[in-house]
């Protein structure tokens, strides 16, 4: 027994798995060393930006990594960082100087204006002379109480009124009758009047020319008429003229009104003011101009 105690070796003491000191770092160092017989090798563990930041010494060689493989060239446009923008400076504001050659065009067209539309109107103007005839006829009747005339005109006239008085101690008569303008034949009633009314005693009948009439409560051997005479194309002309200064009296104010506000909304502030200044000269003008003709027409 005693032998066997003798013989077997003594066993370490056991200590935990992290008990490490020098000891076991100092083998586990002449471990490694003697086991390695290659010098240390580079490890690639990445690049910041997938390339080489220098530069290659010639333009033609492209650069390489660490590796000696070719790195990636940046190409494209450079972009623009959002967010920000580009402001001009506004230009210097110079006054606009004042345009008297508008001015006086915005001052005297209106007169022009009106100066045109008056000579063209005076074209259209009828000639009022050429325009009636006139006539007194006497007309007798048979029994002082029944009367018929037959008138005489052209074909480019008709008759527009017709009248005739009887004169009587208590009460004149009045014999009168005119065309209805709403009327297409021109024939018209003739009636009789007194300061008791009004009665329908005939007829013009402009097919055969012929007034007829009847008298009431009185009687005459003969009458007094008077007829007038229209010529039709006088008074077409006549009515040519009213729808034209009845058109350019509703145009030209209107389009006065819109050449001054488009004058100021198109920036031309001179042509608006000129054609504001018309107005207020014309209440002066005008009435100026009306005494200077009367002074011309009278010679004083």
């Amino acid at each position: 027994m005693a032998e066997d105690e003798i013989n077997t070796p003594v066993e370490k003491e056991a200590k935990p798995f992290f008990a490490i000191d020098s000891t076991d770092v100092a083998e586990a160092n002449a471990v490694d060393s003697s086991d390695s017989s290659l010098p240390p090798q580079p490890i690639m563990m990445g690049s910041l930006g997938g390339g080489s930041t220098v530069p290659s010494s010639t333009p033609s060689t492209p650069s390489t990594n660490a590796w000696g493989s070719p790195t990636a060239q940046l190409s494209g446009d450079v972009a623009t960082p959002t967010g920000q923008q580009m402001f001009t400076l506004p230009e210097t504001y110079e006054k606009e100087r004042f345009r008297w050659g508008q001015f006086f065009i915005g001052l005297t067209a209106p007169f022009l204006v009106l100066f045109v539309v008056g000579t063209i109107g005076s074209f259209l103007e009828p000639n009022w002379d050429a325009m009636y005839r006139f006539e007194d006829i006497n007309v007798e009747s048979q029994d002082g109480v029944n009367f018929e005339h037959q008138v005489q005109h052209s074909n480019d006239e008709y008759v527009s009124y017709f009248s005739s008085v009887l004169p009587s101690e208590e009460d004149s008569i009045y014999i009168n009758g005119w065309v209805n303008d709403f009327e297409d034949d021109r024939g018209f009633t003739i009636y009789q009047e007194t300061s008791n009314g009004r009665t329908a005693i005939g007829q013009y009948y402009p097919s055969n020319q012929t007034i007829a009439f009847t008298l009431t409560e009185a009687s005459s051997d003969s009458l007094d008429i008077f007829v007038e005479f229209v010529d039709v194309a006088v008074e077409d002309n006549e009515e040519r003229a009213t729808s034209y200064f009845d058109t350019m009296f509703c145009l030209v104010p209107l389009g006065y009104l819109v050449a001054t506000i488009g004058s100021f909304v198109k920036g031309n502030r001179a042509l608006g003011i000129g054609l504001i200044t018309s107005l207020f000269a014309s209440v002066v003008v005008v009435p100026l101009l009306f005494v200077f003709f009367l002074m011309l027409a009278f010679g004083v």
